[in-house]
């Protein structure tokens, strides 16, 4: 019997009470939501900086491979940039043709990120056009066999922002990295 009247009692609202939640209950569910989303926008969240950094490691690794490459077999090289993205070639009796190396293939810039080149004075934009010189031939970074290659400043840009990431490499094969 006291066991029932119990049961009936919790189940028995107080008389003039409303039924529904309290401020504190949907304020806690609130906050809850807050962290979830909180946690799910940092992880799912494409920071454009890291992109361009990663790119331009990325770059500056395969040109350190490509170097030693060029050291270790006596061959010349050279990395040709389009508006597109950028490829090795190997200097095969006079002429440039692409690497059949699969680590150094022809890669592609995504979509939204461009490229500026400057080699030596000369400024090339990221649409392929030649800023300072029109009859400039496709822009080309060179890898000696003696392990130099053609110091250079690349800057990559996210189309849809301000975010620039720059690289540049020295005589020697050296690079900075500058945000």
């Amino acid at each position: 019997m006291i066991r029932c009247l119990s049961a009936l009692d919790w189940t028995r609202r107080a008389p003039g009470r409303a039924a529904g939640f309290t401020l504190l209950e949907i304020l806690v569910v609130v906050l809850i939501i807050g962290i979830v989303l909180t946690f799910a926008t940092l992880t799912i969240r494409d920071d454009i900086h890291d992109r361009l950094k990663t790119e331009a490691r990325r770059l500056a690794a395969l040109l350190t491979l490509a170097s030693q490459e060029t050291v270790l077999q006596g061959a010349e090289m050279a990395v040709a940039f389009s508006p597109q993205g950028y490829r090795f070639q190997v200097l095969d009796e006079e002429k440039w043709v692409d690497a059949e190396d699969p680590v150094l293939r022809k890669r592609e810039l995504p979509g939204d990120l461009s490229l500026f080149l400057e080699i030596e004075g000369v400024t090339l934009a990221g649409d392929g056009e030649d800023k300072t010189n029109t009859d400039a031939e496709e822009a080309r970074i060179y890898l000696f066999s003696s392990g130099e290659m053609t110091p250079f400043t690349l800057t990559l840009k996210d189309r849809n922002s301000t975010a620039t990431y720059q690289m540049s490499a020295d005589f020697g094969g050296e690079y900075t990295f500058e945000q």
